[in-house]
């Protein structure tokens, strides 16, 4: 079943490779997504106090630092 929601385009600069855009009903899709997901993430974090929320997104962000220190060293281990 074809939803029509990508576009595919031969690339002007070069033809051997396509390339893939969002339709307007693509474009549609995508932002119900994201606005759904924005109001499940409002309505879960909602019910944590400021300080919480920022002792949450300190560990999110030192998390994905050392996600980030573990990628590069996996890189360099090639």
């Amino acid at each position: 079943m074809s939803r029509k929601l990508i576009a595919k385009t031969a690339n002007p600069k070069d033809n051997r490779e396509v390339l893939i855009s969002l339709t307007a009903t693509g474009l549609a899709a995508h932002d119900a997504i994201v606005d759904g997901a924005q109001e499940r993430n409002r309505r879960l974090l909602e019910h944590l106090s400021e300080a919480e929320l920022h002792a949450l997104l300190r560990q999110v962000d030192q998390l994905t630092a050392i996600a980030a220190e573990m990628l590069e060293s996996e890189k360099n281990l090639r």
